[in-house]
């Protein structure tokens, strides 16, 4: 992340080595440019820093990320009514389209560490929330775990599930399968709680077997909120399902802006208006401290 990232970019031939005539001969031919990508290798090798030096820079890394957290603590701090109990499905893309190498190391890659550090901050700022990851690939859906409060079952599931990269990317992802594995769990969670989608796609193309507008429907009537966060380009199906179920579409630039989009859902979302209008006490109990007259038996 300390690396600036450019995946294409343009460099002007006459500031070659040798001029604009070797710039030709290497590139071949008449234009003025040439493309350079992967040129975040060069400035990674480059950079020589020392141990002072990286040392440095992980210390200012940790003091932005420190930046980050509380700049999303203070945009929290407002008066419309939020879900603080949420249950929460992460939906990752495990289908071919991972295997693209414009985020560096490569888009698995990338979205797990995302994915990672999302779920360890969901948790701390979300105690009592529950959640589930659900992957799709080969147009199937497999939900690795189901809703639960313990962020290192999921990240192990998670990082098993991908540890043979040569077969856990492969075919075509099922949007509408994954939807409706998620939806399947969440349609058990109480009125009062908060129910959520997050989906990684890197995929242009969903292999689903029946109509995905039905789907959509039914997440709409059940008040599930979807949103999309898309590695490749913000596609019509993303963007109508998010508009639908009040969520949100966004296009990732780079891996740091991927963990940004996938850190703005560690907020609680805003309670719909029918929630907060319902809202009503909710019955908890507590265990009581009595004292008997009699004495008993204690087993230790």
């Amino acid at each position: 992340d300390g690396v600036p990232l450019r995946r294409v970019c343009m460099e002007d031939k006459d500031d070659a080595p040798g001029g604009a005539a070797a710039a030709q001969a290497a590139g071949g031919g008449s234009s003025t440019y040439k493309w350079l990508e992967n040129k975040w290798t060069d400035e990674a090798a480059g950079s020589g820093l020392g141990p002072a030096g990286l040392a440095n820079a992980a210390a200012i890394e940790k003091k932005r990320k420190e930046k980050e957290r509380l700049r999303r603590q203070k945009a929290a701090v407002s008066s419309i009514q939020r879900g603080m109990h949420r249950h929460l499905f992460v939906i990752v893309d495990f289908s071919k389209a991972m295997k693209e190498l414009d985020f560096k190391p490569s888009r698995l890659s990338a979205t797990l560490k995302a994915v990672e550090n999302f779920i360890k901050e969901f948790f701390d700022q979300n105690p009592i929330a529950h959640m589930g990851v659900v992957v799709t690939r080969n147009g199937i859906a497999e939900k690795l775990t189901d809703l639960a409060g313990n962020p290192s079952r999921h990240i192990n599931a998670i990082l098993a599930a991908s540890q043979d990269l040569r077969t856990c990317m492969s075919g075509e992802p099922s949007l509408q399968n994954a939807l409706f594995c998620a939806a399947s769990s969440l349609q058990h969670v109480p009125k009062y709680g908060c129910r959520e989608i997050v989906a990684v796609m890197a995929s242009l193309t969903t292999c689903d077997p029946t109509n995905i507008m039905d789907t959509i429907a039914m997440l709409k009537r059940n008040s599930v909120r979807c949103s999309v966060i898309s590695l490749t380009a913000e596609l019509f199906v993303h963007q109508h399902l998010a508009e639908e179920t009040g969520g949100t579409c966004c296009v990732a630039l780079d891996e740091r802006h991927l963990h940004q989009l996938l850190l703005e859902h560690v907020r609680p979302p805003a309670a719909p208006a029918a929630a907060a209008a319902a809202a009503h006490m909710v019955r908890m109990g507590f265990p009581m401290r009595v004292f008997e007259q009699n004495p008993t038996f204690c087993v230790w």
